[in-house]
């Protein structure tokens, strides 16, 4: 036999086994949704996106070496798909005009929406568009992807359920807008399965789980969530009536009555807001807790004051835009500090929540001009399959997926796209391809033969560079962060300098925010008391890095005006162990103020600069700048700045007062702070009375037991108000005994000893 011949007979089997692996990755990437985040550090979106490009990657080199073989799942350019190119093709072309290039091309591992990402969606798009070239096929694959979205529809349900304080629901996507984004589509999926009409069995089966689906977009609680669902059901419900085979009657009293019932919902969402019924609910709250978002929560103010900024933006950079995740930085340019304070309760603005606004701040107006330009063929590519449609229940079902689109163009006009919902979204965009041809358009090619293994070789090495470069080192980057991590809570600090220079080191796309990483790692308890105050050579070594690495990340990033309070803050840190640091903390935070004098964060930061310098008053006047300036709607902040204060006027020595704003604060957990101790620790007199304050010490003793430093104050801070016997139940913890088996140890708790005359 010759090797043609050969070739020629592994054809059909290489066909075989490229079709079923494409089948197999895809719906390994529909189980993205339930990537866990195994570092605490990284975004739940980063853990998800990566994995799904991944997949997307080898699903592509399948398909590459499968059009190879067979020349019937080759893409067919229709309009469609050419408006998708175009869009992707625009947004590569704007990239190196844009504010940052590389943030706009890879994205931020908090979002992860750049161009890179979206080439993997539109390869996403084609191959399965290509690949799944029957409605059975397409059928199982959205059955699979419906129930993948059904289970944490039933996981929102059930945390619903045993929530014991009215929180959002999150679940694995650990955000409720990117839960509604995630399943909204599904509700609109699983109506689609039911169309077909595949079994009683089957259709109940799918009812009920758009039932299920539809039932968590409410208790997630975005109101522009449920408004596109209850848009998107009361278009359904009249058009299945209108192309129904029932008589004029009939349908003219089912339209009515589902107009009825559609608008009574409408208006109860409306009569919650009214101020009669919210009057009445402030007596009672008697409410679910998605009953009490809707009703209480501001309806659009937010989104107009984000809309100014946007538009404000876009008039600035109007051609190719600012890029991905650049919209913070015309925020800290437009932003109205008054009307921002009524809204706002997030700390930083990245997103316009308008999916036609953020388009043209990321892409400009020629981004936008292609996006509507996709829309637009979207409609006309639905309308067409429309007419196509040569039964009832045809039409039924492209009536369901234009609902769909409809509801996510409204939907989009108060919510920005997220990872999650693109995939759905794109893979919804590949189904109306497969569906805009007929079955004999897509049989009539005929299959073509291997004419040589080097084109599928070159394919294979060319996707593992992609994967080793985009995904890999990034991932790898991260485990080694992670290691940093984990040996800063072993205070082994020289290890921890090792782990993060190699992770800030790795050539990846991200390597500037691993730069960064190490910050919320170390800020949290330096802050809160948690990293040892007796400080060693390696402590010294690891708070200069995280200096050192902050100036190196806003040197690669110098418009990210961000960066520059990190480096004041990495200063404030350093200043432990190197006073002169205080100097640069302060240039730094100035700059900040300077160029973001609308936000709060700098007035925070000269606050406590201002204790580091023991000016008790200067740093209550920066507090009150940082108040004046925090939204409204940010209530865990002004807790905090209660704290804060309180931590002032107990280096005041005003316990009482002190005692005041501590006891306003509901719901925060004062006692994982430590600084309320530390302060005290440092003014505290015998005789002194404690009052409403003591209760919490003691806390945070037994929070903070295996921490010596906190300890040590605690010790003098009973010492002083003459409890000797808990005096020396402390001195007896574990954690002081073997903290004076080293140096630094034994050095401090004989000072401590000699200070309170204590054997």
């Amino acid at each position: 036999m010759s090797k043609a011949q050969k070739i020629r007979g592994l054809e059909p089997s290489a066909r075989h086994w490229l079709v079923w692996l494409i089948y197999g990755l895809a719906s390994l990437a529909l189980l993205t949704s339930f990537t866990p985040a195994p570092i605490a550090y990284l975004s739940v979106t980063f853990w998800k996106v990566i994995p799904f490009q991944i997949i997307v990657e080898l699903m592509l080199a399948c398909w590459l070496s499968l059009i190879i073989v067979d020349r019937r799942y080759r893409p067919r350019f229709g309009l469609l798909a050419v408006a998708i190119l175009l869009f992707a093709a625009l947004a590569l072309f704007s990239v190196p005009f844009r504010v940052e290039p590389g943030v706009s091309f890879w994205s931020s591992t908090n979002r992860m929406t750049g161009v890179f990402n979206l080439f993997h969606l539109v390869a996403w798009f084609f191959i399965l568009a290509s690949v799944l070239r029957r409605r059975s096929e397409w059928n199982v694959f959205l059955s699979i992807s419906t129930s993948i979205a059904s289970l944490i529809g039933a996981m929102a349900v059930i945390e619903w359920i045993n929530q014991a304080a009215k929180i959002q629901i999150q679940t694995v996507l650990n955000n409720s807008s990117y839960l509604t984004s995630y399943i909204l589509p599904h509700v609109f999926i699983a109506l689609y399965l039911w169309s077909q009409r595949e079994s009683p069995f089957r259709m109940k089966l799918w009812l009920s789980a758009s039932s299920l689906l539809g039932f968590t977009v409410i208790i997630a609680a975005s109101r522009a969530g449920i408004l596109a669902l209850l848009a998107g059901l009361a278009i359904f419900f009249l058009g299945l009536i209108t192309v129904s085979e029932w008589s004029k009657r009939k349908k003219i009293i089912t339209c009515s009555l589902s107009l009825l019932v559609i608008a009574l919902m409408f208006g109860g969402f409306f009569a919650l807001r009214t101020g009669q019924v919210r009057n009445w609910l402030v007596e009672h709250r008697t409410l679910p807790s998605f009953l009490d978002r809707l009703a209480f929560r501001d309806f659009g103010g937010d989104r107009l004051v984000l809309w100014d900024i946007a538009v404000k933006s876009i008039a600035e950079r109007p051609l190719f835009g600012w890029g991905n995740e650049q919209l913070a930085q015309a925020a800290d340019k437009y932003m109205d500090p008054v009307r921002a304070k009524e809204v706002f309760s997030e700390n930083r603005i990245t997103r316009a929540h308008n999916q036609y606004l953020d388009t043209a701040t990321s892409y400009g107006l020629v981004g936008l001009a292609a996006y509507l330009f996709l829309l637009a063929v979207l409609t006309l590519t639905i309308m067409k399959i429309f007419k196509s449609a040569e039964t009832a229940y045809d039409r039924r079902s492209v009536i369901i997926i234009a609902v769909f689109f409809l509801s996510y163009a409204g939907y989009s006009f108060f919510m920005f796209d997220t990872p999650h919902q693109l995939v759905i979204n794109f893979m919804l965009l590949a189904l109306v391809a497969r569906l805009s041809f007929t079955e004999t358009e897509i049989e009539s090619r005929s299959t073509t033969r291997i004419s040589s293994a080097i084109p599928i070789t070159a394919i294979v090495l060319s996707m593992s560079f992609i994967v080793w470069l985009g995904n890999i080192k990034p991932v790898m980057a991260a485990l080694t962060f992670n290691e940093g991590a984990q040996a800063v809570s072993n205070y082994n600090y020289d290890l921890a300098v090792e782990k993060f220079t190699q992770a800030a080191d790795n050539p990846n796309p991200y390597s500037v925010e691993f730069m960064l990483l190490p910050y919320l790692v170390i800020q949290p308890r330096m802050d809160q008391g948690q990293m040892a105050l007796a400080f060693t050579p390696g402590t010294e070594k690891l708070l200069r890095l995280l200096a050192d690495m902050s100036v190196t990340a806003v040197k690669k990033y110098p418009l990210d005006i961000k960066t520059l309070l990190l480096i004041g803050d990495n200063y404030r840190l350093l200043s432990a162990v190197d006073p002169k640091a205080l100097d640069q903390a302060t240039i730094y935070a100035q700059q900040y103020i300077k160029l973001a004098d609308k936000r709060y964060n700098g007035y925070m930061l000269m606050f406590e600069l201002a204790l580091l310098h023991g000016d008790n008053q200067a740093a209550l006047e920066w507090l009150d700048l940082t108040e004046n300036l925090t939204f409204k709607n940010n209530k865990n902040y002004f807790k905090y700045i209660n704290l804060r204060r309180a931590c002032v006027l107990v280096r005041q020595r005003n316990y009482e007062e002190a005692a005041q704003y501590l006891t306003q604060i509901k719901f925060y957990p004062i006692e994982t702070d430590a600084r309320l101790i530390m302060d005290m620790a440092q003014v505290i007199q015998p005789g002194d009375q404690l009052g409403e304050i003591e209760p919490l010490i003691r806390k945070s003793l037994a929070l903070f037991g295996t921490q010596p430093h906190v300890l040590v104050a605690g010790a003098r801070i009973y010492h002083a108000l003459g409890e000797d016997d808990i005096v020396q139940q402390i001195m007896a913890r574990p954690a002081l005994i073997k903290w004076e088996q080293n140096e630094s140890g034994r050095i401090e708790l004989a000072k401590l000893k000699a200070d309170l005359n204590l054997q």
